[in-house]
């Protein structure tokens, strides 16, 4: 079976690679953590949305946006590669 790659591309430059969904889920939650920095302004999941694809086993691209509480967002992309 061949090892699902999927590449996640954050809207402030973050880039990051995960080897299955959830794997990629649980990295943005890190990208964000660490787009927090220092100071740990809290973000809040603003809007989630994955596409699925049965035919191709499972989940093929998603969007999860983040903001914090000054209005600032950040969107990443998931894309299977």
């Amino acid at each position: 079976m061949k090892r699902r790659v999927f590449q996640i591309t954050g809207s402030n430059g973050q880039q990051a690679t995960a080897y299955a969904w959830n794997a990629a889920v649980r990295k943005i939650e890190a990208l964000v953590r660490e787009a927090a920095g220092p100071e740990r302004c809290t973000y809040h999941l603003a809007d989630s949305e994955s596409i699925k694809d049965e035919s191709c086993g499972g989940h093929v691209s998603g969007l999860r946006t983040w903001k914090n509480d000054a209005g600032n967002a950040i969107t990443y992309t998931i894309n299977r590669l």
